[in-house]
């Protein structure tokens, strides 16, 4: 059934209309959605995660504080650190975090233990300090008066130090024997006599100086172990809050990630099949296309074109479109309706041609007339050499005094057709000017070929021996020639190349005629 062509392109958009607004609705909803989590995540998600990382900037700002307190040599830079670290482990300080609270309660109480041991160790470090420094002075004495040196390195000469090398339980032991021996020898003075007051004190002093030492050592040891023991329980607690913290922010975020995630893979899906769909719809259109509008104005086109060169036609076929076969109906009329326009208008060409053709020729000798000239010479460009004869036959009035102007206008056309066989070049033109008076047009040529060119339809003329009894120059007719020309670099309009020419024809006639004279810019043409 036929359809207009309006009906056809509305069924045919129809379906991409439905499915952009099908691609619109799946899309739409899909950013609705994406916009609801998004909206979620930075109302509720991004909070949590912030406070997430506060929690965990705070965790660690604890942990921090905490080794300081473990590290630390300075008892009030130890202190300070504690009351930080205390602080940051009340309850305020997780109020983000409510389960975070049994551990905040641990952390403080194991802040609290590990500065106590840690005030412990500074306390055996100096009693330890001061023992030593008591016990090197015995030494010093006693090696020095039973000439038995010790080999003990006191090792902890200020207060405050860290905890011992690892090699002082070694350096202990080994001057414990030196020691045995320093105080064996006291045992012998003093049971044989002989020393002063000082040695015997001293003597008297050295074993219990040393059992403080070893105690004041063995204190300090006890207090720094203690001290690791609880740092190490304390870090460890508070890695597994910052593992706990970070873990839940993780989740947190990829929660939020997957189900972007899964929003923008339904979203690329609908994408993906939407253009599926309009590929498959945009081959049907083509088709469609090709088959009800493209083929018929191909034929229609096909058609023109013979039309156009008068080529026969067949009949068109039926189309489905109405507009397009109403197209394809006045296909045959219109040819017919041509073929009459091109004999009509080859009929007026062939008039127009004619006319044309009388109104730029001379009718009596079959040259170029006057019109004709003034157009051929306005449309030789100026930037061009031209030269210009102007031809006159000698003695005319006589001639057709003698013979009668029937003879005259014979002995005109004689002279036309001399002057054109004399002219080699397709571009050179000969016109009637008025009268007996000629003017050839030698486009391109100089001086020397324009003369060259005069002398031999000089030649020609005299060769045809036309009688002319009543002429003073000779007894048959003849022509005076004058020569003009311009060159490219030459700004000479069309009318001085006229009167140039006229003033060379002029010189000629008053130089006896039967010669061409040339006007080359000298007040005296030159003629030969």
């Amino acid at each position: 059934r036929r359809m207009s062509a309006y009906r056809f392109f509305c069924l045919l958009t129809l379906p991409f209309v439905a499915l952009l607004a099908l691609v619109c609705v799946v899309i739409f909803m899909n950013l609705n959605s994406i916009q609801y989590i998004t909206d979620s995540l930075s109302q509720e998600h991004l909070p949590g995660i912030l406070n997430s990382q506060r929690t965990l900037i705070n965790l660690e700002t604890l942990r921090r504080n905490a080794e300081t307190v473990y590290t630390a040599e300075d008892p009030h830079e130890r202190r300070n650190a504690r009351l930080t670290a205390q602080a940051l482990a009340l309850e305020s300080a997780f109020e983000t975090a409510p389960h975070f609270a049994d551990f905040a309660a641990n952390v403080r109480q194991l802040v609290g233990e590990l500065d106590a041991a840690k005030t412990r160790s500074d306390l055996a470090s100096d009693a330890l300090h001061h023992s030593e420094i008591r016990f090197a002075g015995l030494i010093r004495l006693l090696s020095h008066e039973f000439k038995r040196p010790v080999g003990l390195n006191l090792a902890h000469k200020a207060k405050h130090l860290t905890s011992p090398r690892g090699d002082d339980l070694a350096l202990y032991q080994q001057a414990q024997g030196e020691i045995e021996l320093l105080m064996a020898e006291c045992s012998r003075s003093q049971s044989g006599g002989g020393h002063d007051k000082e040695i015997e004190e001293a003597c008297t002093d050295l074993g219990p100086e040393w059992k403080i030492v070893t105690q004041s050592w063995r204190d300090r040891i006890e207090a720094d172990t203690e001290a690791r023991l609880i740092w190490g329980r304390l870090d460890t607690i508070l890695l597994k809050i910052s593992d706990a913290t970070s873990t839940i922010e993780v989740k947190r975020a990829y929660t939020a990630m997957e189900r972007i995630r899964d929003e923008a893979r339904r979203t690329r899906l609908a994408f993906s099949i939407s253009c599926l769909l309009l590929f498959c719809l945009i081959i049907g259109f083509a088709v469609l296309m090709h088959r009800y509008f493209l083929s018929p104005i191909a034929l229609a086109a096909q058609t023109l074109e013979r039309i156009r060169f008068g080529r026969p036609t067949a009949p068109p076929p039926p189309v489905r479109i109405l507009e397009l076969q109403a197209l394809l109906d006045l296909l045959p009329s219109l040819s017919e309706h041509l073929s009459e326009l091109s004999k009509r208008s080859g009929k007026l060409e062939q008039e127009k041609n004619k006319y044309a053709s009388l109104s730029l020729s001379d009718a009596l000798t079959g040259v170029g007339n006057r019109r004709g000239f003034d157009l051929q010479l306005a449309a030789e460009a100026s930037e061009k050499p031209l030269a210009l004869l102007m031809l006159d036959v000698d003695m005319f009035k006589a001639y057709n005094d003698s013979f009668g102007h029937q003879a005259g206008d014979a002995c005109l056309a004689a002279v036309a057709h001399g002057v054109e066989q004399s002219l080699l070049r397709a571009v050179d033109r000969v016109f009637r000017y008025g009268g007996e008076e000629f003017a050839v047009l030698l486009p391109g040529a100089g001086e020397g070929a324009a003369m060259a060119v005069a002398r031999r339809i000089m030649k020609t003329i005299n060769s045809m021996k036309l009688p002319h009894s009543s002429s003073p120059v000779a007894p048959y007719v003849t022509v005076s020639i004058g020569v003009a020309s311009r060159d490219s670099r030459a700004e000479l309009s069309d009318a001085k190349l006229v009167a140039r020419s006229d003033k060379a024809l002029y010189k000629a006639k008053r130089s006896g005629r039967n010669r061409a004279c040339s006007y080359s810019g000298r007040e005296d043409p030159a003629c030969c």
